[in-house]
């Protein structure tokens, strides 16, 4: 029995300093990623409704606003860029108001069979046939607008007869004088002849004050009026090949490149 309570003790020590046994389902799992990898972590049940409810609500408004504001946009922008002029020659200033004033002044061009050799000059590109008709409503409007520079007259109203343009004008002044002038156009040597045949006033004759002022001020932007129109919808470069005077128009062909 001397032996016996060390032996005893002993075996106490060493069944202490063993583990307890745990069941193997309780113990936490360690895992070791690899470099490069992230780990994902699985939402519960109420993470999962939560961050679906956000994400459709915050996609479906602010994606559906800014979808339609772009288009919006967008489709403004293209459609306004569609109207930007094309690169021909620019309609008169009168033209400029609406559509259809600006269709009614394209020139009609036809192509024609060259002359013979040695009947043109040598350097002459002039290949196509333009014709240019310029109605009184037309001739009118860009008529005003170089009135605007004269302060001499006060009013001028044109009216077509066939191979003239007769002026209705009324000039400034303390005493205003009403007539009417007569302006001839007609073709010579290919080459438009624009002149003064008669000047008419109430009372007749016309005094001098009147005469100066339609054979300065009014024959001078008659004459640039009728060369503004014609330029602007040809071009600088023409050679007049005939002109007419209706009592509704002025018909013009010019050879052009």
């Amino acid at each position: 029995m001397k032996f016996t309570i060390p032996l005893l003790a002993l075996i106490l020590v060493l069944a202490a300093c063993q583990p307890s046994a745990q069941p193997t389902d309780a113990l936490p799992t360690v895992a070791v990623l690899p470099a490069g990898t992230t780990a994902t972590v699985s939402p519960t049940k109420a993470q999962t409704a939560e961050a679906t409810s956000e994400a459709t609500i915050e996609s479906t408004v602010e994606g559906t606003v800014e979808a339609t504001a772009e288009a919006t946009s967008e489709a403004t922008v293209e459609a306004s860029g569609t109207a930007i002029a094309t690169d021909t020659t620019e309609p008169t200033q009168a033209a400029i108001n609406t559509a259809t004033e600006a269709a009614l002044e394209v020139p009609v061009y036809a192509t024609f069979t060259a002359a013979p050799a040695g009947t043109l000059p040598p350097a002459s590109n002039l290949n196509q046939v333009a014709d240019v008709v310029i109605n009184e409503e037309q001739f009118q409007k860009e008529l005003d607008l170089a009135l605007a520079g004269k302060p001499s007259i006060q009013s001028a109203t044109v009216d077509f007869v066939p191979g003239a343009i007769v002026v209705k004008m009324t000039t400034s002044g303390a005493t205003p004088i009403s007539g009417t002038v007569t302006i001839p156009v007609t073709l010579e040597n290919e080459l438009a002849a624009i002149t003064i045949s008669e000047i008419t006033t109430d009372p007749m004759p016309a005094p001098q004050s009147y005469i100066d002022v339609a054979t300065g001020d009014l024959f001078v932007i008659v004459v640039n009026t009728l060369d503004k129109i014609v330029k602007a919808r040809i071009g600088a470069e023409q050679k007049l090949k005939s002109i007419e005077v209706t009592d509704t128009s002025i018909g013009v062909m010019m050879l052009v490149p």
